[in-house]
């Protein structure tokens, strides 16, 4: 299984909407833990990936329809950095789109 073909799991419509992810193989894991009040949208995401230096941060975003756009902020060999996200929901899977980036000032836009 691919991270573009994980499960997403969503909690209680009478709570905020709380869906968690996870990705997994033989030396690499990734992990997504997400609320959603409304469209906006706060969580947690970890990638882990052999060999590489590994990600830990928050992100804060916006739900657009199915489509998630946040930015992450995340520690990595003891450097803080901002990235943009962008997740789209596919039925009960999430996919984590890819695009050109530009580092702006640290932040990559």
């Amino acid at each position: 299984m691919t991270p573009e073909e994980a499960d997403i799991m969503e909690g209680d419509s009478n709570t905020p909407d709380v869906a968690c992810y996870r990705y997994t193989s033989e030396r690499d894991t990734v992990l997504l833990q997400m609320e959603k009040m409304d469209d906006e949208v706060v969580g947690t995401l970890s990638y882990n990936y052999f060999e590489k230096d590994n990600n830990n941060g928050t992100f804060e975003g916006k739900m657009i329809g199915d489509t998630l756009f946040a930015n992450y902020t995340f520690g990595s060999e003891e450097t803080i950095s901002v990235r943009e996200l962008m997740f789209i929901k596919k039925g009960n899977n999430i996919v984590e789109g890819f695009g050109e980036v530009e580092d702006v000032n640290r932040e990559m836009n």
